[in-house]
């Protein structure tokens, strides 16, 4: 790591940010300056704390994560800034693609050992990208892609697929709109479209959708 690296830690479940942060501190040269649960948290967290690294991870109970990061990234430069590394599950090149869109230089597989986070972090703090090599290999795969795969949350574009989980975690339309910062009337808009990409008709349908795709769960 290099010397006097501040770390913002970003994740819903208080017992996983405790856990990296133990491993973390045993790190020289490297602190975690503060933790988070949540997006609206992580982006007043980092007007207030200054870290070098935010990690965060990108299903977050109020903002969607790739949401956050461009809150976080919005007008800065790539040299300006904390730098920010992305934990998920997903295993899609695209999204990848538009989680590195949306600012973050970092992208790790949550099951991923300690060993490749530190690898990552010495990364971005050296101003290069970090991909797990996985996920090298999915966007190249999606590079080559002639068409989306049929039925993936991902035919959607990033503003669908925030909307859809928003929906599918009991947001009603305003709450959305204050969220994402946008109008009712684009709110309505886009859950029209997302209904019909997929082909359904009522927000019970999209919230199966939304679970079985990983995007929420019944766990509140």
């Amino acid at each position: 790591m290099i010397d006097n690296t501040k770390i913002l830690l970003v994740h819903p479940q208080k017992i996983v940010r405790e856990g990296l942060s133990r491993l973390i501190e045993a790190e020289p040269g490297v602190e975690v300056v503060g933790e988070a649960e949540d997006g609206h948290a992580a982006v007043a967290m980092v007007e207030e704390l200054a870290p070098d690294v935010v990690v965060i991870h990108i299903n977050l109970p109020d903002y969607i994560g790739i949401e956050t990061i461009r809150r976080l990234r919005a007008g800065k430069t790539r040299d300006v800034g904390p730098k920010v590394i992305a934990l998920s599950g997903y295993s899609d090149g695209r999204f990848v693609s538009e989680i590195l869109a949306a600012g973050a230089v970092g992208y790790l597989f949550k099951e991923a050992p300690f060993q490749e986070f530190s690898h990552a972090v010495r990364h971005v703090m050296a101003n290069t990208v970090y991909l797990s090599p996985s996920a090298v290999g999915m966007i190249a795969d999606q590079l080559s892609a002639n068409k989306a795969r049929i039925g993936s949350p991902l035919e959607l574009s990033v503003r669908e697929h925030d909307i859809l989980k928003l929906v599918a975690n009991g947001n009603a339309t305003k709450e959305i709109a204050t969220h994402l910062r946008i109008s009712h009337k684009t709110v309505e808009t886009h859950r029209r479209n997302i209904m019909d990409k997929l082909g359904m008709e009522s927000v019970a349908e999209l919230t199966k959708y939304a679970i079985r795709h990983g995007l929420t769960s019944l766990e509140k």
